[in-house]
């Protein structure tokens, strides 16, 4: 996975921590039958592909980033919604 940041920003590294606890990870796997056979669909991207642009996503947009988990959207909806 570290792979994936060899050609961008050289403090995205240093955000990468590793996590002792995969033995769970297997219960996330994807299984497309579902998605191919019923809705006659197919991934568009593989898995490596995807994450990249997850990733180079989010770096790309840290102000929305620090919008998001600063809290501050809370304010907005509890202004838009609390009539409701």
């Amino acid at each position: 996975m570290v792979n994936i940041f060899k050609s961008k920003p050289k403090n995205t590294k240093s955000k990468i921590s590793r996590q002792n606890d995969h033995f769970h990870d297997l219960c996330y796997a994807i299984d497309f039958t579902i998605l191919k056979h019923e809705l006659e669909r197919e991934p568009f991207l593989q898995f490596d592909e995807g994450i990249e642009k997850t990733v180079e996503w989010y770096l790309n947009n840290q102000t929305w980033m620090d919008n998001v988990t600063s809290g501050n959207y809370m304010q907005y909806y509890q202004s838009m919604y609390k009539e409701l």
